[in-house]
């Protein structure tokens, strides 16, 4: 196995074309709201929550915390033999530095670099 994953983030806005034909791994952007975690990427977001955002003047879009994207990068890892993760958010860049080298079998290192 050769591959490389390509991540990014549902912020990228990548046409469903380009994603399909790079096999590229998009993950959604979390969304907070009175404490209840949303995905950008749910089709299913209930309608009063979609409202609720409207009203907000800012949105709460912590990044996800470390283990998630690190349990993210292990499932990936069983395809692909690199990640390469491509994102341009200083939080979400410190939360993939501090998920690496935290694999479970020792083999796997990931690297960020900050764009």
């Amino acid at each position: 196995m050769n591959r490389v994953a390509v991540v990014t983030d549902s912020v990228a806005s990548l046409p469903q074309e380009v994603i399909d034909k790079y096999n590229i791994h998009i993950i959604p952007v979390r969304l907070t709201i009175e404490g209840k975690v949303y995905r950008d990427t749910d089709e299913d977001l209930p309608t009063e929550v979609v409202h609720e955002f409207q009203k907000l003047p800012q949105i709460d879009t912590t990044p996800w915390p470390p283990e998630f994207y690190f349990r993210e990068y292990e499932k990936l890892s069983q395809k692909a033999d690199n990640i390469v993760h491509v994102v341009c958010f200083s939080q979400v860049y410190l939360n993939n530095f501090l998920s690496q080298g935290r694999s479970k079998d020792g083999t796997r290192s990931y690297a960020s670099f900050k764009c």
